[in-house]
């Protein structure tokens, strides 16, 4: 399979889905496979769409919603990785962005009562940073860009402690055209 240079995939959940991707970045051609509620198996178990587009970019953020089910962090890392590894083989000439977990809010109604989730945030973050080795991969690190000084989601960006507002969206926008990708 080759690959069409100005397609680019966005994968992951509702922060994937919620964004209005092609007037974010209307250089490219945008496919965006977000769906609110997926957890990284969900992901990984529909790749074989998202390989038929034949994207030139795949963005990819997921696991915060696997965090809310309580799935260890070193699964989560294993499902994000068996989706590079699947991608890789099937898209070779495809680049992978690995984008990091954003920080979340304490409090939230569908996370575990009073649980500050920052810690797994930091940990999975690190975890996948460490993959990005290979140059079939980048890790796009937003998570500082996001996090205020107790590592939750600042203020200025975020609906409800979890979701964006045009002003975080906006933002990840901008970091995704300073690292150059688009």
């Amino acid at each position: 399979m080759g690959n069409k240079s100005n397609n680019s995939l966005f994968l992951g959940d509702s922060l994937t889905e919620f964004g209005n991707w092609e007037d974010l970045l209307p250089a490219a051609v945008i496919y965006n496979q977000g769906i609110s509620g997926d957890l990284s198996s969900d992901v990984l178990d529909r790749l074989d769409m998202a390989i038929n587009l034949e994207p030139a970019k795949i963005f990819l953020m997921i696991g915060v919603n696997d965090l809310a089910q309580e799935i260890p962090v070193g699964n989560i890392r294993n499902n994000i990785i068996s989706i590079g590894v699947k991608l890789k083989g099937a898209l070779p000439s495809s680049r992978l962005y690995l984008q990091s977990i954003l920080p979340i809010n304490p409090g939230l109604r569908v996370f575990q009562d009073g649980f500050d989730y920052s810690e797994n945030i930091r940990l999975l973050n690190s975890l996948l940073k460490t993959e990005c080795k290979d140059p079939f991969y980048e890790f796009i690190d937003l998570h500082p860009e996001f996090a205020n000084e107790a590592g939750h989601l600042k203020g200025v960006y975020t609906t409800d402690g979890l979701h964006l507002n045009n002003a975080g969206y906006q933002r990840w926008a901008e970091i995704l055209k300073r690292t150059g990708n688009f």
